[in-house]
């Protein structure tokens, strides 16, 4: 079954909507910290979750009968500097509306959680105040949308300037998402040599694994959500207006463990991981390197040095660096996209 045809059938008065988008106003001089955001029920009664670290609070709504949930959009906070996650002295943490907003009209436009925000049509709205978001949606996927809600005031701003420049330059949206807002990048570090790892904590997925990435690009919901949850992701138990069970949105796109590759193995089992089974992508990269003179970098002495904090130099051929990542695999994927297409997706481009 594909995401985009997933029921949504949202339910909930005018009034409440207008008391919804003006809590957003009244209360964003109180925001702070990372998440700020509302859940209302239908009758108009609001559970008001301002100065939170995450959205993990959604969970513990004590309200019968929610209809609407609101969470800031918070480029406008950001500060001027941060300490990244990782450890270090501050880095520029300011992200100019010019490059934050093509990965913001990506995810309310193009991306799978756009059409349940009810207010995406109002995009100056959204960048000033936040967003609307109907309670008629599996809990899990709400919760996805309200992570990504909060990536505009904690995710590194080079990760909004590269999916910028990435997607101009051709690479899939989809694929950009993956690499640069779901992985240790994100939390604010350089293009460094260090192992360039599937998770990072608090986002909505791992970067994937080959299969799962081939049904993320398809738009497909993979199996790894029923067998882990006992439920199909359409069952109405899941909808946030009567269930709390808000977890397993990372499950999606997967059919098999290993498709989360956040639980395997160090983290280092994403797509690309994958795309070194391919002699055609192997051939390549390997070529890369030797072209770099820098063999000696996968295979070093000491297979525990850090490079830098937090992070393991790659030490065998099917793991890449940040700095592979992005020199070598972003230019790759754009030249040949033909290689990360799912079946599907290849015949429809024959086709067309």
């Amino acid at each position: 079954m594909k995401m985009r045809e997933l029921p949504f059938n949202p339910q909930y008065s005018p009034e409440v909507y207008e008391q919804a988008k003006q809590w957003l106003v009244d209360n964003q001089p109180k925001f702070g910290s990372t998440a700020n955001f509302a859940v209302f029920a239908s009758n108009g009664v609001v559970e008001s979750r301002i100065n939170q670290v995450c959205h993990r609070a959604i969970s513990s709504s004590s309200l019968p009968d929610r209809c609407l949930v609101v969470s800031e959009v918070g480029v406008r906070r950001r500060p001027p500097a941060k300490a990244p996650f990782t450890g270090g002295p501050p880095q520029d943490w300011e992200l100019d509306w010019r490059d934050a907003e093509p990965f913001l009209r990506w995810w309310l436009y193009e991306s799978y959680m756009g059409r349940f925000i009810l207010n995406r049509d109002d995009i100056e709205f959204i960048k000033q105040y936040g967003i609307i978001v109907s309670a008629d949606m599996p809990a899990p996927l709400l919760q996805n949308i309200m992570i990504v809600s909060r990536h505009f005031y904690e995710v590194y701003n080079e990760s909004f300037r590269l999916f910028r420049q990435f997607t101009e330059k051709g690479l899939d949206p989809r694929i950009a998402y993956m690499m640069l807002f779901n992985t240790g990048f994100s939390l604010g570090n350089q293009i460094v040599e260090g192992l360039a790892t599937a998770y990072s904590n608090h986002r909505a997925h791992p970067m994937l694994g080959l299969d799962a990435m081939q049904n993320f690009l398809d738009d497909e919901i993979g199996t790894r959500f029923r067998a882990a949850h006992k439920k199909e992701l359409t069952d109405p138990a899941l909808l946030y207006r009567t269930s709390l069970a808000y977890t397993g949105g990372v499950l999606f796109f997967a059919n098999k463990a290993e498709d989360a590759p956040q639980f395997v193995d160090g983290g280092y089992h994403h797509f690309v991981y994958g795309l070194c089974r391919i002699e055609e992508f192997r051939e390549a990269l390997k070529a890369h390197r030797h072209a770099r003179n820098n063999v000696e970098m996968y295979r070093p002495p000491n297979p525990f040095k850090r490079v830098v904090p937090g992070h393991l130099a790659p030490t065998a051929p099917d793991q890449v660096s940040y700095k592979e990542l992005f020199e070598f695999v972003v230019p790759y994927l754009i030249e040949n996209p033909h290689i990360l297409r799912s079946q599907e997706e290849n015949i429809n481009a024959i086709a067309a």
